[in-house]
């Protein structure tokens, strides 16, 4: 469907920009993965661009079109990330949005 692909391509147009702004301000990193999706007792989190660097990570839920309630959404997510994503546990996560508009 269309929204899903512009949805798609705003996520690639904010993977690759993440890795970027990251580096630029000297923050090296390791890994930058798209739409990273854990099942957990019949739950599912997904996270749309994961950056990744030794003991630090940036979730970020990319949207077409944020909204307050899509805020409201991640910020449950995030809630939730080490619960889905025990590898994880010891490390700092933070969160971040991206929107078009």
């Amino acid at each position: 469907d269309l929204g899903g692909q512009w949805g798609l391509f705003v996520e690639n147009q904010v993977a690759p920009a993440c890795e970027r702004l990251f580096t630029e301000r000297g923050i090296p990193v390791q890994m930058v993965s798209q739409r990273v999706k854990k099942r957990l007792g019949g739950e599912v989190l997904e996270v749309d661009v994961l950056v990744v660097n030794c003991g630090h990570l940036v979730a970020v839920e990319v949207k077409a079109s944020l909204s307050a309630e899509d805020v409201q959404a991640f910020l449950e997510d995030l809630r939730r990330f080490r619960e889905f994503f025990p590898e994880y546990a010891d490390w700092q996560v933070h969160g971040a949005v991206a929107g078009i508009r």
